[in-house]
């Protein structure tokens, strides 16, 4: 039996939850879980639409691909109605990027202590370049030393 890919099973579940094939194959790429807590929500939200959906072409008795050709549409509206997609643009990674984004942004003003793991990398990088810089200024590099004190080619370095 062969395992499926951590991306294979993310599109899945995305896939399951109403999202389109253009949508769910980019949004693949982002992790869910602990590093992007805001693609859980994004996903329990999109559920919750697609079961009302589901329910509600059921109550217009809509065949199976008259809803999904609805569902495509209503999917697609909603982007332009939030200025997502731009004219000439293809359905696919650049506008489901841009909505994410949006998702994104929407759950850090929900949630002001969440911080994203790359953020937090960042700043620990400048942290450590801000302790490198000071100790460099507190001992700088040596001097030169020239060969007749060292009895040497010249290219040693003195404290």
């Amino acid at each position: 039996m062969a395992y499926k890919t951590r991306r294979q099973q993310r599109y899945e579940v995305l896939l399951y939850v109403g999202c389109p094939k253009w949508e769910a194959r980019p949004l693949s790429r982002i992790p869910q879980g602990k590093a992007a807590p805001y693609m859980e929500a994004f996903i329990h939200q999109r559920e919750a639409e697609y079961v009302r959906a589901m329910k509600a072409g059921k109550r217009n008795k809509l065949s199976d691909a008259e809803f999904y050709k609805w569902w495509g549409t209503h999917i697609k509206r909603r982007y332009i109605a939030m200025g997502l997609k731009r004219r000439g643009e293809r359905w696919g990674a650049t506008v489901a990027f841009r909505m994410i984004k949006t998702v994104k942004d929407r759950y850090k003003d929900k949630r002001p202590d969440y911080e994203s793991p790359w953020e937090g990398r960042r700043r620990r990088w400048k942290d450590v370049m801000a302790k490198v810089d000071r100790e460099y200024e507190q001992n700088p590099r040596p001097k030169k030393v020239g060969a007749k004190l060292r009895g040497g080619t010249g290219d040693r370095w003195v404290e």
